[in-house]
């Protein structure tokens, strides 16, 4: 293994975006979680969680020292890259290191006895020390296992840990212990005031009714709603305009949200933008996973796409897409109709066999199939509710774009 270069961009603090939205309750709470030895911040693409800890970082000046280290995928397929850089974040922070641990990782031989050297290093420092991985879901657990490691035998460390899901770290212990604080993706979300703020940055007045519309659609997702301030930025009679279908949001969903991901992950995120709300179960149904009974695996795993997925109803564990993102996922990145088919009638069948007569018929009648529609009502003897509904009914409305004539006879009763 040869020498590994240096990027000197990946030790440093980001710069700050123009026009950037003060948080000062967020940077308050920073603050205050920074204190425990972990911090966990967690968020979807677009939720501002790298501006947040930088404008931070700036905000704080001269307090404890701070090392900052950008992680990516190449970090994960080469740890001596990861060694290289976390060494020169840290003397960068003022970290005396030994000279052969330099000379390892500047040549690339740094391995898992590293952390040793380092932890002992710093075990000899009298002041705390913030230890930023900005992307620190891209590590692998062994790489994760490393960083454990220096927080438990470096006392002065408090690691912060940034990443569009939770990371393979041992989170649990560090919980029990009271010693992890945490803020998620929930908790960067813009309120009516903070989006009026921004929209000032801008030099754009919402009125109740823009914000209203600027709300509904994004939901304070950050990064959609500096979009929507740019588009009408100088266009003071302009509307809001459909952010689902904006040139420049779809170029934002398909760029950090698209771009990269696997052919499996593009499958589980159209499954789920098919699903107007779903549970782990339904989803790994829909995707064909349902006999496996991996769905609470899959919604981490749909959480590493960086979708931004929300809690529709925490009571019965409930999720859907964020409805912004879900449209320009129908829009961009539609299963074939085959593939949306199958996935739709996986879930109406999941839905059918545990009594939800109502989501399973709904999901059938969304996938084109009538007849299957039709099956599910005839099984489960709900022909006469049908009838109670009356034509107006919701059921009604439902089967109303139907096509004519029945290929087969629970069409026909229906």
């Amino acid at each position: 293994m040869g020498p590994v270069p240096l990027l000197p961009a990946k030790i440093v603090v980001p710069e700050i975006v123009p026009r950037a939205l003060a948080r000062p309750e967020l940077h308050d709470e920073l603050w205050s979680l920074t204190d425990l030895p972990v911090t966990l911040l967690t968020g979807p693409a677009g939720a501002g969680k790298t501006q947040l800890v930088a404008a931070w970082a700036a905000d704080a000046g001269a307090g404890d020292p701070l090392a900052w280290l950008t992680l990516d995928r190449d970090d994960r397929h080469q740890p001596a890259r990861l060694w290289r850089h976390l060494v020169a974040a840290l003397r960068g922070a003022g970290v005396a290191l030994p000279a052969a641990l330099l000379e390892a990782a500047a040549a690339g031989t740094a391995d898992h006895r590293a952390a040793i050297a380092v932890a002992a290093a710093l075990a000899g420092w009298d002041r705390p020390l913030l230890l930023v991985l900005d992307g620190a879901t891209w590590l692998d657990e062994e790489q994760l296992a490393e960083i454990d490691y220096l927080v438990r035998y470096a006392g002065c460390l408090r690691l912060l840990m940034i990443g569009r899901h939770k990371p393979r770290f041992p989170l649990h212990r560090y919980r029990l212990a009271e010693e992890l604080g945490e803020l998620a993706g929930a908790d960067l979300m813009l309120d009516a005031t903070r989006v009026r703020a921004l929209f000032a940055l801008h030099g754009v007045e919402l009125t109740g009714e823009a914000l209203a519309d600027v709300l509904g659609q994004t939901r304070g997702w950050i990064a959609p709603v500096r979009l929507c301030a740019l588009a009408m930025e100088g266009r003071p009679r302009a509307g809001v305009p459909e952010l689902a279908r904006h040139e420049h949001v779809v170029e934002y969903v398909s760029g950090e949200i698209l771009g990269g991901l696997s052919q499996r992950q593009r499958s589980l995120l159209g499954s789920a933008a098919l699903l107007d709300t779903f549970t782990a179960d339904l989803l790994a149904a829909a995707i064909g996973d349902g006999e496996q009974g991996g769905g609470t695996d899959l919604l981490e795993e749909l959480a590493g796409t960086g979708a931004f997925v929300e809690v529709a109803d925490a009571a019965r564990a409930q999720y859907r897409v964020h409805p912004l993102l879900g449209q320009t996922l129908r829009d961009r990145l539609g299963l074939p109709a085959g593939q949306a088919r199958a996935a739709g009638l996986r879930a109406a069948r999941w839905l059918a066999g545990r009594g939800d007569v109502h989501g399973a018929v709904a999901r059938a009648v969304a996938a084109g199939a009538w007849d299957e529609a039709a099956g599910i009502v005839v099984d489960d003897l709900a022909v006469g509710e049908l009838i109670l509904d009356g034509p107006a009914g919701p059921q009604t409305r439902q089967r109303a774009h139907r096509p004519r004539g029945a290929r087969r006879p629970a069409g026909g009763v229906v």
